[in-house]
C-alpha cells in the first residue's frame, strides 16, 4: 500500500465518521457519544501510527541540527556499495 492510498483512506474514514457524529451525535446518549468519540480517537491514532511507520520520516528539531548528517556525509554514504556498520562505545564518565 502506498502512502497516498493510506492518507486517502484515512481522510475518507475521518469524513465518514465526522458525518456520522454530526448527523446522529446529538441524538445519542452522552455516554454512548463519548464512547464513539473515544473509539474514533483510538482508530485515528492507530492510523497515524500506521502512516508514520510506512513513510519512515525523521526530523531533527535541535537548534544546530546536532543529530543531522552534513551534505558531504550524505553524499559519501549514498555512494557506498556495501552496508555501513558503526560501533559506538560509551563510558559513564562522559559529560551529559
Amino acid at each position: 500500500m502506498k502512502p497516498k492510498d493510506i492518507t486517502a483512506a484515512v481522510k475518507g474514514w475521518a469524513d465518514a465518521a465526522s458525518a456520522y457524529l454530526k448527523g446522529r451525535g446529538p441524538q445519542m446518549e452522552p455516554v454512548k457519544r463519548r464512547t464513539v468519540q473515544l473509539g474514533l480517537y483510538i482508530v485515528i491514532i492507530l492510523l497515524i501510527n500506521l502512516v508514520s511507520v510506512t513513510m519512515n520520516f525523521r526530523c531533527d528539531l535541535t537548534r544546530n541540527n546536532t543529530f543531522s548528517l552534513s551534505q558531504r556525509s550524505r553524499d559519501i554514504v549514498s555512494n557506498l556499495k556495501e552496508n555501513l556498520k558503526i560501533k559506538v562505545l560509551f563510558s559513564r564518565d562522559l559529560p551529559a
